[in-house]
Order: structure tokens, then C-alpha cells, then sequence
């Protein structure tokens, strides 16, 4: 039978010794620890019990869980394996539109709006890899949408003359080049011609024309040596390019008919279709045509936009 001590009722600590009829306590006696008259006695075994504070677990068992635990966790979630394509959408499930259903839903929604200002917007969607070739390049188009583009020409002498004569509307060297870099840009393309190229290198000003896509390169064709022989083509032309899979171009102004839109449709798939097929290492294919204006969503066309490219890709 388990044997009996007295505890305090005060502060519930265990006394030592009995003097004079009066407990001691094992520590001093403060005025918060003072005993009371009557002492109560429990069992022991329920007192040390009662009052340990040492843990009944084995030393380190919960960290060794914790640890077991999240090793199981980590074991359980597996890593994603990194896109290489960017995403497209199941054009089967898509709702598809003719071209003059679409335009005449766009044409509702620009209702109020300027028509000389709201245009046509072409993307097509495309299934490459994040990492392949971009597709860029110029277009002109059988029915020119942008008639209003402003040019400036690098260059001096016989070549500005000409290049005046021929519609450019900022032509110069050193006194535009000072102007680009108070930020003054009234103009939308720049040709660079050949002889000042090197010189126009060292100003610096690719850090503000190249985010504008105006920066002239003999890779697009914008540093030649006659600038006024392109600037007649250039007008009217349209550029267009391919960022993260998907090719965009003003395809026509808002009042345009729908076969004058339909020509510049089928003559910019036409040429996409081209530079596509000429991109052999890498998959590159159409998955999907959409038409849209300034003030409109967007509406995904009919399937047949898709067979012409894949014909016009293998008759190229």
C-alpha cells in the first residue's frame, strides 16, 4: 500500500519535517508560501506523479517522427518537369466563327468609335517550343492598313534629299540623333543608311529604339544604301512577329470589306505558312486563327484558316 505525504494546500509543495507541530518546507518560507493549518496527505505515488516535470516520452522520439514524417511527405510530391511548348488551347472545343459572322459581331461592339482608328487585329496562335527560332518578318499586304506611317532616315547629303522626296518625314544624322535623346520621337519606322551606320552605333541610342522595335539592322532590312528606294515599300508595309507563341498583325481597317479582308487574311497566312515551313529543326504548325479589333473580344475562326496554312506550307 502506497504510504502517505502531506502537502501544502497553499502552494502545493511537499514539507520535510514536522517541528513544534508545524510543517517545514524543503525551501523558505515566503508569505506566498505560507502553510495552512490543515494538511491534506495524498498517496505519493500520485503526488510525484502529479507534480513531475520531466516528459514520460524517450528522449528525442518527437524530432525523430517530425523528421520520418516530412521525409515521407517529400517522397510523396513529385517534381514538375518544366514546360518545353507554350500553352494551347484544344481548338475542337473552342466555338469557331466565319469570317463575316465575326466581322459583323466586332463591327457591333466598335459602334461610337472612331472607324478610322479601330482596326482589325490578326493572331495566330502557334505549337512551338519556348525555346525554338521567333518568326519575324515584313509584310505588304493587297490592302494596305497602315497608310499613315512616319519614317525617319539616317542619312546626309544626296541620300536625305531623296529621301525627303520620297515621303520620309524625319531625315538627318547628329541633329535627330540629339533629339531621340531629349525624347523627341515623331515617327514610327527608321531606315539607317549604310555609310552612317558605324556612326549612328556609337551614340548609344539602341537602348531607346531598340524597346520600340525601331532599331535599324541589316537583318531586317532597315540599313541599306539607297534609303528611298525602300521608303515607297515601307509604307503601307506591316510588320509582324512571333512572342510567346503567337504571331500578331493590324490584318485591316474597320472599313474594310469583307473580301478586301479576306485577301489580306489569306496573303499573311500565305507567307506564314512560308516562314514556317523554312524552320526545319523545329516544330513549328498553326493551332489557332483569331480575330479581334481595338474595342472587341476576341473570336476564334473557322478550321479552314488552318487547312490553308497546311497547304500553302506544302506547296511552298
Amino acid at each position: 500500500m502506497a504510504s502517505s505525504i502531506s502537502i501544502c494546500r497553499a502552494c502545493l509543495t511537499r514539507p520535510s519535517t514536522l517541528v513544534g507541530g508545524a510543517p517545514r518546507l524543503l525551501r523558505p518560507t515566503s508569505d506566498i508560501h505560507r502553510l495552512l493549518p490543515a494538511i491534506s496527505t495524498v498517496p505519493s505515488l500520485i503526488a510525484t506523479s502529479a507534480f513531475s516535470t520531466t516528459s514520460s516520452l524517450p528522449a528525442g522520439g518527437g524530432a525523430v517522427n517530425r523528421a520520418k514524417l516530412k521525409s515521407s511527405k517529400l517522397k510523396q510530391v513529385k517534381k514538375k518537369k518544366p514546360k518545353t511548348h507554350f500553352k494551347i488551347w484544344n481548338h475542337a472545343e473552342l466555338p469557331k466563327y466565319a469570317l463575316t459572322d465575326v466581322m459583323r459581331y466586332i463591327r457591333a461592339f466598335e459602334v461610337g468609335n472612331d472607324v478610322r482608328q479601330a482596326k482589325y487585329d490578326l493572331a495566330v496562335k502557334i505549337y512551338t517550343q519556348k525555346n525554338g527560332p521567333a518568326v519575324k518578318s515584313r509584310i505588304q499586304l493587297p490592302k494596305a492598313v497602315n497608310t499613315d506611317i512616319r519614317i525617319c532616315v539616317f542619312a546626309d547629303g544626296k541620300k536625305a534629299d531623296a529621301a525627303r522626296e520620297a515621303g520620309a518625314v524625319v531625315v538627318g544624322t547628329k541633329d535627330v540623333w540629339e533629339q531621340i535623346k531629349e525624347g523627341v520621337i515623331n515617327f514610327d519606322r527608321v531606315i539607317c543608311a549604310s555609310d552612317v551606320f558605324q556612326e549612328f552605333q556609337k551614340t548609344g541610342l539602341g537602348r531607346v529604339l531598340g524597346p520600340r522595335g525601331m532599331m535599324p539592322s541589316p537583318r531586317t532590312g532597315t540599313v541599306v544604301t539607297n534609303p528611298a528606294a525602300i521608303i515607297s515599300a515601307m509604307i503601307g508595309a506591316s510588320d509582324y512577329r512571333e512572342r510567346q507563341g503567337v504571331v500578331r498583325i493590324a490584318i485591316g481597317q474597320l472599313g474594310f470589306s469583307p473580301d478586301e479582308l479576306r485577301d489580306n487574311i489569306k496573303v499573311f497566312m500565305d507567307q506564314l505558312a512560308k516562314d514556317l515551313a523554312r524552320i526545319e529543326d523545329f516544330d513549328k504548325r498553326i493551332n489557332e486563327v483569331v480575330l479581334s479589333s481595338t474595342h472587341s473580344p476576341a473570336f476564334s475562326l473557322s478550321e479552314k484558316w488552318i487547312r490553308f496554312h497546311q497547304i500553302s506550307a506544302e506547296g511552298s
